[in-house]
């Protein structure tokens, strides 16, 4: 696999994995720069496959 060193290659794909977090119903919280993480805020649930104790 060839991974791109270049910044703007890096910007690009990491709008793209926003992007498509967002059309997938989720939201999506950052800045757009390569030097930041993309949070995507979740409220984890776990479901009971049992009656809960």
């Amino acid at each position: 696999m060839n991974h791109s060193e270049d910044p703007a290659d890096t910007e690009r794909i990491g709008h793209e994995i926003a992007e498509a977090v967002r059309r997938n119903g989720l939201q999506v919280t950052w800045d757009g720069s390569v030097k930041t993480r993309i949070h995507v805020p979740l409220t984890w649930q776990r479901r009971w496959t049992a009656p809960a104790p």
